[in-house]
């Protein structure tokens, strides 16, 4: 393992890392989601996390998203692609993402940890963000009137992200008694 040392750069490497990996995955899909966000996990264990304190953390955050998105989708609220079976489910693609956002975590979100309001608004600015693009820009459509549904969706998110960011709290503490 060749861990980065310096902070900023691990940071700056795991914003990029993740903001590429969410792009692939939404504007790709399929197989290049698969195939980036491995090589995504593979860089970011090499340089900049460990396994051993962060797999926690990236299964909740994985969890988290794809009951959310899986939710919605049973709800109506999104319509996945029909080559998803059932098309309820969400699609493999989208679990990269909740993967990809898992890794950001313990790093680059870090700083919201001591700031729960702060999360908050960032579960809600970026829910908003993300399920605009995914209406826009992939297969993934979101139900009519829009803004409605990205209303719903971004309040579920300023509820999780907090609950995420708590959970890796208390992961890492128990990581650090071991």
């Amino acid at each position: 393992m060749s861990y980065i040392q310096n902070k900023k750069v691990r940071n700056t490497l795991n914003l990029a890392l993740f903001i590429s990996g969410w792009l692939t995955c939404l504007l790709t899909g399929g197989m290049w989601a698969y195939v980036v966000t491995a090589a995504i996990l593979a860089v970011h264990f090499y340089w900049i996390g460990a396994w051993q304190k962060e797999r926690e953390v990236l299964f909740i955050t994985l969890l988290t998203g794809s009951i959310i998105d899986s939710f919605s989708g049973n709800m109506g609220l999104q319509n996945f692609p029909v080559t998803v079976e059932p098309d309820r489910i969400l699609p493999g693609w989208q679990a990269c993402i909740w993967l990809l956002l898992g890794t950001t975590i313990r790093h680059v979100l870090a700083w919201f940890n001591e700031k729960r309001v702060w999360t908050s608004i960032l579960g809600a600015g970026l829910a908003a963000m993300h399920y605009i693009l995914v209406d826009v820009y992939s297969s993934t459509t979101l139900k009519h009137p829009v803004a409605e549904t990205i209303l719903i969706l971004s309040i579920i998110w300023m509820l999780a992200m907090p609950l995420l960011m708590s959970f890796s709290s208390v992961w890492l503490e128990r990581y650090k008694r071991q």
